[in-house]
């Protein structure tokens, strides 16, 4: 079963985030066997106004899996090195260490542990690392 990655189409970004936000950047599709598993992209979202993201001009990444979602593999780690290659602003990303692997995700794609910690939207009470990933443009 070979992943089809491509922009998300509105229709797939309501379904799978049950609601479209005007907030993002280059959203983009996975699918296997044409079902979505996984979208990605950045934003700049208004949660976070006033806050360090704002403030700093940044953008937030993000990759969204859907619940039961298999392993993604190689090919879009490959997909998202190109996409951060070709940025010209840098990307932050909030790191749940909880979650298997996500470190090390990161790491491959060049990003880097900060000493700044934000609340994660999900749980406010708890605090997620920021890493950053730095243009070279």
């Amino acid at each position: 079963m070979a992943m089809e990655i491509r922009p998300a189409t509105p229709e797939e970004e309501r379904e799978f985030f049950a609601h479209n936000d005007p907030c993002i950047r280059d959203l983009v599709a996975g699918l296997i066997d044409g079902v979505v598993v996984a979208m990605a992209g950045v934003i700049r979202d208004p949660r976070y106004h006033g806050s360090i993201f704002e403030e700093d001009g940044r953008w937030i990444g993000f990759l969204s899996l859907a619940p039961g979602a298999q392993p993604l593999g190689m090919r879009p780690v490959l997909v998202m090195r190109q996409y951060l290659k070709a940025q010209t602003e840098d990307i932050v990303v909030m790191c749940d260490e909880t979650k298997p692997k996500a470190e090390r995700l990161l790491t491959i794609l060049g990003f880097k542990p900060t000493d700044e910690l934000q609340a994660d939207f999900r749980q406010p009470s708890r605090k997620l690392r920021i890493w950053a990933w730095q243009s070279s443009r």
